[in-house]
């Protein structure tokens, strides 16, 4: 018996709908990828998984677009609460992950985050397919965990551009 797999929609085109896109196809996800904020075709109204992973501020009517589907909604990004969703199958799966286009992760490493107030299995099932690192995290702590990573992430790259910026004025660089 194998792994099941699920017709998903996958709505974004940025680095993160990328990538979620090529590990949900390796586990052998039937997915259609519609495009990001703009699209040219329809999305459709009968698949078993939708990932909303566009910018923060595009999710909401995003998600109004998708309607009321049968099918569990999720989006992707770690500062905005599972509450924006208008769904009742709704949820979040966040991967705590820097992502650029071109450049491969093994997803199987990356922790992803999830919470559901809709079919909390169906959710997991899929993320344990892509990770082998899977937690349930709610809206709040999520958030904490995103700015925590951000300013983590961040802090680094400033300190090594005020780093460049004093060994210029020394003449060392």
């Amino acid at each position: 018996m194998g792994t099941r797999t699920y017709r998903t929609v996958l709505i974004g085109n940025g680095n993160v709908a990328s990538h979620l896109s090529d590990a949900l196809k390796i586990t052998g996800h039937d997915v259609l990828s519609v495009g990001g904020r703009t699209r040219t075709q329809p999305i459709p109204t009968d698949a078993d998984f939708y990932v909303i992973a566009v910018t923060d501020s595009a999710i909401a009517s995003v998600a109004q677009e998708v309607g009321d589907v049968s099918g569990l909604v999720v989006h992707t990004a770690g500062s905005v609460p599972m509450s924006i969703l208008p769904q009742r199958n709704r949820g979040v799966l966040y991967p705590l992950q820097t992502f650029t286009k071109g450049r491969p992760i093994d997803m199987q490493t990356v922790p992803l985050f999830i919470e559901s107030d809709g079919d909390i299995s169906l959710l997991r099932q899929i993320a344990c397919q892509i990770s082998n690192n899977v937690r349930e995290m709610d809206s709040i702590r999520r958030r904490y965990l995103h700015l925590a990573a951000v300013f983590a992430c961040n802090f680094a790259n400033a300190c090594y551009a005020i780093s460049s910026d004093v060994a210029a004025k020394a003449g060392l660089a």
